[in-house]
């Protein structure tokens, strides 16, 4: 006896294209998704800083000192995307996010980053240390998210969410 198991299928939700300095990324997670997956390219901030992220629930962005456990396992205001940060050379940096359970209102959310960040305008962290992210202290529905570098402006890249069901 054989089990037909279907393949993953994803669908491109939505595209930002940032060329000006912009404080914030948001995307609205649109319902009937098993997971979410947001590719960003060739990000680049103002300053050096890490991605970090913040979910709306509720109908409002959580943004507590304790709403989310990081992968260092400490309360925070936010989830952080990258382990090291990208610059603000012109190489840019490299993330994907999954975001898993952001419907269920039974668990919570989990938001999961790797990333590939640029250290000058030819050189890239190949290191094994890349994966980090973290988790929404609440069993409430997560409607959007936004990504963002504290204190720095994001100037460039390319941000693609999908829907993967």
């Amino acid at each position: 006896l054989y089990r037909v198991v279907s393949p993953l299928t994803e669908k491109l939700l939505s595209t930002v294209t940032v060329s000006s300095d912009v404080t914030y990324v948001t995307f609205s997670l649109p319902s009937g998704y098993n997971y979410y997956e947001l590719r960003c390219e060739g990000v680049i901030f103002t300053e050096s800083r890490n991605l970090i992220a913040q979910v709306e629930a509720g109908g409002s962005y959580q943004t507590g000192s304790s709403d989310y456990y990081r992968s260092t396992n400490d309360p925070s205001s936010y989830i952080q995307l990258t382990r090291e940060s990208i610059t603000s050379s012109v190489s840019g940096g490299y993330v994907m996010v999954t975001i898993f359970s952001a419907k269920n209102t039974g668990t919570r959310t989990a938001v999961l980053g790797q990333s590939l960040p640029g250290i000058s305008s030819s050189t890239y962290n190949f290191t094994n240390n890349h994966l980090t992210g973290g988790v929404f202290i609440s069993n409430t529905e997560v409607t959007a998210i936004r990504l963002y570098a504290a204190t720095a402006s994001i100037t460039d890249g390319v941000f693609r969410l999908y829907g993967v069901k």
